[in-house]
């Protein structure tokens, strides 16, 4: 159960009209950008107003901004009676961004690629996870921008296998993420979170 979440509600109206309590451009609002491109790949004459509230934090690096662009699409997609298809919806979060075709259905998942491969997992265990958001963000694109060498890709089994045993020693020892080093030199607090984190007991900090 994720209890950080963004809330959205769709009504009828003649035009596309988004209202939000975010410090969000409009040219840069996913909901926007995934309402006019909606009405225009389906050609519909119809609007919609729109509420975005805003709970996750932004350029926090939670794909808030993507699940609330492909959840618009999923809200109009109903209000507007297209009747799409998932598939079809998935295409359509592609030119949102590279994770938005994730939120378009799928709780857990692996994801490749761009974003667009997509392969469907059910964990059977859940776990608590600690979520630090420390005052400041950080772009996507700058750090994927900062990136110059990726770590060579992992075995999807065995890191599913290691998240149902609750062996998160191994997970630690296994998986990495790669925006951390070009995000820990801008913003070594970071570095600083992680230690102590570490030194409370915790099995691994991503």
């Amino acid at each position: 159960c994720i209890g950080l979440y963004d809330e959205i509600t769709f009504e009828e109206s003649d035009k596309v009209e988004v209202i939000t309590d975010a410090p969000i451009p409009a040219d840069l609002n996913l909901v926007t950008k995934a309402a006019l491109l909606l009405k225009e790949f389906s050609g519909v004459i119809k609007g919609a107003k729109i509420t975005l509230k805003k709970n996750i934090p932004i350029a926090a690096g939670l794909g808030g901004g993507s699940s609330d662009g492909a959840n618009t699409l999923k809200g109009l997609n109903a209000l507007w009676g297209l009747k799409l298809n998932s598939n079809e919806l998935s295409r359509l979060a592609e030119k949102l961004g590279s994770d938005a075709p994730f939120f378009i259905g799928i709780p857990s998942a692996f994801v490749e690629g761009r974003g667009e491969k997509i392969t469907p997992v059910k964990i059977k265990v859940s776990y608590s996870l600690l979520l630090i958001k420390p005052p400041f963000g950080v772009s996507s694109g700058w750090a994927y921008s900062e990136v110059k060498d990726y770590s060579q890709a992992v075995d999807f089994r065995q890191i599913l296998d290691l998240i149902e045993q609750g062996d998160f020693v191994s997970f630690r020892n296994t998986i990495k993420n790669d925006l951390e080093d070009p995000v820990i030199k801008k913003h070594p607090e970071i570095a600083d979170i992680k230690k102590a984190l570490l030194e409370r007991g915790a099995l691994f900090s991503l």
